[in-house]
């Protein structure tokens, strides 16, 4: 995915406010924009839904992504309809990202985005966290019957493989 995100909305991170609530949704056309970049068949529901709130060193985001997405099943490429709900984490800090080589990563923390401007871009949170979330190798019911009824016979269920390295191991090598 390049270029300009298909869904954005910014919120700007401000010290007075101790803590504001979202519930943000794509319009029908970003939706359809985002099923081009993800490259699937359709975003039938997308909602990110949260608070961001002040907290030591920046702001925390914390709330849910629930999203409706269809994809093509890897074997029959008919279409694969997935429910998405999972929570998203995130800490904003408004200063310049460090420059230091050293960087330690808790992998239990949340993620950490630097914001020079003080503006964050929850529409791109969302679309990250949908694209982590979906399915790599979406499958039909039916794809295992399909790749069984199509593969060759030494390969089908129940039958063992010839070893290709048995040849090699009935000769011998004298030094």
């Amino acid at each position: 995915m390049s270029g300009a995100l298909p869904f954005s909305r910014k919120a700007t991170l401000r010290a007075e406010r101790p803590a504001e609530s979202f519930v943000l949704s794509p319009s029908a056309a970003e939706m359809a924009a985002l099923a081009a970049a993800l490259d699937l068949v359709a975003v039938r529901a997308l909602t990110l839904e949260g608070s961001l709130e002040r907290v030591s060193g920046g702001f925390a985001w914390q709330g849910r992504l629930e999203a409706l997405v269809v994809q093509r099943c890897v074997v029959t490429h008919a279409p694969v309809t997935q429910r998405i709900a999972v929570p998203v984490g995130r800490r904003f800090v408004v200063a310049a990202a460090p420059a230091t080589a050293d960087v330690e990563v808790d992998p239990d923390a949340d993620e950490i985005d630097y914001v020079p401007t003080g503006e964050v871009d929850l529409g791109a949170v969302a679309v990250e966290e949908l694209s982590l979330a979906l399915d790599p190798y979406p499958r039909t019911p039916d794809a295992d019957a399909v790749v069984a009824r199509y593969a060759p016979e030494d390969t089908a269920a129940g039958s063992e493989r010839a070893n290709p390295f048995a040849a090699l191991a009935q000769r011998r090598f004298d030094a």
